[in-house]
């Protein structure tokens, strides 16, 4: 449920920083005047030198869009009369602002040089820059566009269109997508809940087997139900707690991996954080899961007999 949470948050953050609602993407270029309500924008599909199986947008829109908000990792809004390549790319480039980087277009395989105006905080992988530079550069009718945002439903007829991408739609497709693996994320809970179960019993069981003298003992010496029981099964509750804190920079690693996979397939990146409510929600379910073992095995404890002593002193 973490990974469907951040996933949905991904598209709901984009949303924010959207002020368009539809997206209509043309058949061929155009340069007619556009309806009111839009902006104009062009698109195309690049990939990284040497590694085709990365690829990423190159988009070109208005330096003063309306459309979009683009800030950097401070909050900062960054205009985009620049070149400004997303976080996600910008990590795989390894680049920062004034640096020079080639990229290829998929269409053609022609490669071309871009200087990094910005890095912008976003979870998309995509390069922004104004749309006349975007023209130019890659050899586009000047004045130009593919495509365009839009604040409502423009009326423009079908035969002319690809396709038209609502914001909405997108987030909605993106849930739906995310209801298996919620369903699988707690089926998989439920099932580690009880293999936990299942072997903090065996393992008290096996120190309870491995201590009946002991335990025999002390019930001839005096000592209470309550005080046996604390002596002997209390004794892993430090070890249990360590064994979670340390699990979760493995659980981290494991996430990391995850997503890096994800991102191979996808056209964003998910950044990998663990929320602190669920490190605490974590921790409790392994304490119940431990303390239900050990109420299991109190009984083992209090059906050890006092004769116990005696045979191990025989044998």
């Amino acid at each position: 449920m973490v990974i469907n949470k951040r996933i949905i948050r991904v598209f709901l953050e984009n949303k924010d920083a959207s002020n368009f609602k539809y997206e209509y993407l043309f058949k061929t270029l155009r340069s007619e005047p556009v309806p009111a309500g839009s902006e104009p924008y062009s698109v195309s599909r690049f990939v990284l030198e040497g590694d085709d199986n990365k690829d990423f947008n190159v988009i070109g829109v208005l330096p003063d869009t309306s459309m979009l908000n683009v800030v950097d990792e401070s909050g900062v809004r960054l205009p985009i009369h620049q070149v400004i390549v997303t976080k996600p790319v910008a990590d795989q480039l390894k680049v920062k602002p004034g640096d020079t980087i080639t990229i290829i277009r998929k269409a053609d395989y022609r490669k071309f040089s871009l200087k990094v105006g910005g890095i912008a905080a976003s979870y998309n992988k995509s390069i922004m820059m104004p749309l006349a530079e975007y023209n130019k550069k890659f050899g586009f009718p000047e004045g130009s566009y593919t495509s365009l945002f839009s604040i409502e439903r423009l009326d423009i007829p079908e035969n002319e269109l690809n396709r038209v991408i609502s914001l909405d739609d997108k987030i909605a497709a993106v849930r739906v997508s995310m209801a298996p693996m919620v369903s699988l994320v707690v089926f998989v809970s439920a099932v580690a809940f009880t293999i936990a179960l299942i072997i903090i019993y065996v393992v008290t069981s096996m120190i309870i087997e491995e201590n009946k003298s002991t335990i025999s003992l002390m019930k001839i010496f005096g000592y209470r139900k309550k005080e046996i029981n604390s002596l002997i099964l209390n004794n892993s509750t430090f070890v249990v707690a360590i064994g979670y804190i340390l699990g979760i920079p493995l659980c981290f690693a494991t996430l990391g991996g995850v997503m890096k996979t994800l991102e191979n397939s996808a056209s964003f990146s998910i950044p990998v954080r663990i929320d602190p409510l669920y490190i605490g929600v974590g921790f409790i379910v392994v304490m119940l899961s431990y303390e239900s073992s050990k109420q299991l095995c109190k009984r083992k404890v209090n059906a050890v007999h006092m004769s116990e002593a005696l045979k191990a002193g025989t044998e």
